[in-house]
C-alpha cells in the first residue's frame, strides 16, 4: 500500500507497511522489555461499577514487534487512564477514584482511594516524590504525598475539565484541559493560561519534552458545559501539538477520522500516541505517522507509557 500524504503545517505520512491488525494477541505472558509499551483501556461500564468482572477494562502490553497481551484486568483495576513509568519495574496510573501502581508482572496495589478523588484522568510524579493528579469530574488538581495524604492544589475556574498533567523543570504543573486550554499551575496554586482556543479543541494529554516545550494531544471532540461531547461540532481532525512555554502553538501531525488521546515521548524525539479509534502510533518530529498496533483487543484505549 502506498503511503498516504496528509498536508498540515508539516507534511504527515501515514505508513501501513507493517501494520499489525489485532492478530498478535499472545497467550503466554511475555516479560516487559525496554522500549515496549503499556496501554490502558477504560470500559464505560467500569465507571459505574468499579469491580465489574465483565468490563472491558485492561492494561495491555504491546511489544516493539507489534504483539499484544493483557497484563492487568478487573477486579485489580477498574477504568485505568493516564499511566507513567516510575522505574524499577513500577508504573503509576489513574483509576476510578484511585491512584494505583502496577509492577512489571501485572501485580497492582492501591496508593490512594476515595474522596476527594472522583474520576482522575492522569497522574504525574512530582519533584518531591509525591504525585499530582488531574481529576476531570472534580475539576481539580490534587497533590498526593508520599505519606498518602491528598491536598487540593486548585479547584474550579479557570479549570473546567482537567484531563492531562505533567511537571516541568521548574516544578510547575502543566494541565491539559478538555475545554480546549492548556494551563500552568504553580505549587502554590496560582494558575496561568498558556494557550486557549483554536487550533486547540479538546486537549487530553501533555508531556514536557527535553527542551521544555509541551507536547499535547487534541482529540478533536467539543465538550459542552455539562462535560458531554457535542457531536454536531466534533468533526475535527486529531492533532499532535507542540506548545512553547510562552504559548506559541505548532502542529506536529494531524489525522482525520482519528482521536488522539495520550502521548509518551521517545528518547529519539519521536512520540508514541494512542488513538481512541483503537490504534497506537509512532509519530516522528516531521509528522510521519506509523502504526505500531491497530484493532482488537483495543477498544477506546486511553493512556500509554514506554517501558524504560
Amino acid at each position: 500500500m502506498k503511503p498516504i500524504r496528509i498536508v498540515t503545517v508539516v507534511a504527515v505520512t501515514l505508513s501501513l507497511a507493517a501494520c499489525p491488525v489485532g492478530l498478535h494477541a499472545t497467550e503466554t505472558q511475555l516479560p516487559l522489555q525496554s522500549g515496549d509499551y503499556l496501554v490502558t483501556q477504560a470500559s464505560p461500564e467500569a465507571r459505574h461499577s468499579e469491580h465489574n468482572p465483565t468490563a472491558q477494562s485492561f492494561i495491555f502490553h504491546v511489544t516493539g514487534s507489534g504483539g499484544i497481551q493483557t497484563i492487568a484486568r478487573p477486579p485489580a483495576i477498574a477504568a485505568p487512564r493516564g499511566i507513567r513509568a516510575l522505574g524499577q519495574g513500577q508504573f503509576v496510573f489513574a483509576d476510578v477514584g484511585a491512584i494505583r501502581v502496577m509492577a512489571s508482572d501485572g501485580t497492582v496495589r492501591t496508593l490512594y482511594k476515595g474522596a476527594p478523588l472522583i474520576l482522575p484522568r492522569d497522574v504525574a510524579l512530582d519533584h518531591d516524590g509525591g504525585y499530582v493528579i488531574a481529576d476531570f469530574f472534580a475539576k481539580s488538581i490534587f497533590k498526593l504525598t508520599g505519606a498518602g495524604k491528598v491536598a487540593t492544589l486548585h479547584r474550579g475556574p479557570p479549570l473546567r475539565f482537567p484531563h492531562g498533567i505533567d511537571v516541568d523543570k521548574e516544578g510547575n504543573y502543566v494541565v491539559a484541559d478538555a475545554s480546549g486550554s492548556l494551563f500552568r499551575l504553580t505549587p502554590q496554586g496560582a494558575v496561568a493560561v498558556v494557550a486557549t482556543g483554536p487550533p486547540l479543541v479538546n486537549v487530553t494529554d501533555v508531556k514536557v519534552d527535553n527542551d521544555g516545550n509541551y507536547i499535547v494531544t487534541d482529540i478533536g471532540f467539543v465538550i459542552d458545559d455539562a462535560g458531554k461531547v457535542d457531536l454536531a461540532r466534533s468533526r475535527n481532525p486529531a492533532k499532535l501539538l507542540k506548545i512553547s512555554p510562552s504559548g506559541e502553538v505548532s502542529v506536529i501531525a494531524r489525522k482525520p477520522r482519528a482521536h488522539f488521546r495520550a502521548v509518551a515521548l521517545l528518547p529519539d524525539g519521536s512520540y508514541i500516541v494512542v488513538d481512541m479509534m483503537n490504534a497506537v502510533y509512532r509519530i516522528t518530529p516531521d509528522g510521519s505517522i506509523n502504526v505500531i498496533y491497530e484493532g482488537p483487543p483495543l477498544r477506546q484505549p486511553g493512556g500509554v507509557a514506554i517501558v524504560p
